[in-house]
């Protein structure tokens, strides 16, 4: 792993980022809230991830996933509230205090859209014949 800045991940991390605190501002709505900020957090973690530094790109879309998935379970055990941080308002947003298995869904479509973005590679698609 070495450390190298990367400005389209960083740009990319702001923009994601941006929207992840609109959503949670000003979002009512569940669906949007909850499932689409989930698959959007995977994006987010992936593109800060990337920013500062060069790691392989499918070890990380996997750890992340992994990562994401332990944090829900956490959330099944109250791990906020064992760690004593249920009046912490950043660390019960950023942990999570609802288990929910549609999240882990979320989670593993981010990743898949993310693999699937990252290694869409033209050149290994079916050529297309042409008629004449």
């Amino acid at each position: 792993m070495k450390f190298r800045f990367q400005k389209i991940y960083a740009l990319l991390f702001l923009i994601l980022f941006a929207i992840e605190v609109l959503i949670a501002l000003y979002a009512n709505d569940k669906m949007l809230r909850g499932f689409v900020g989930d698959v959007l957090v995977v994006g987010l973690i992936y593109c800060f991830v990337l920013t500062f530094f060069e790691v392989n790109k499918l070890r990380i879309i996997v750890a992340i996933g992994i990562f994401a998935v332990l944090v829900e379970i956490s959330q099944l055990y109250h791990l906020v509230e064992i760690l004593g941080f249920q009046n912490n308002q950043l660390m019960t947003t950023v942990l999570g205090n609802h288990f929910d298995f549609n999240d882990i869904w979320a989670y593993t479509g981010g990743c898949v859209i993310i693999y699937l973005i990252e290694f869409a590679d033209e050149t290994k698609r079916p050529k297309r014949r042409k008629l004449f």
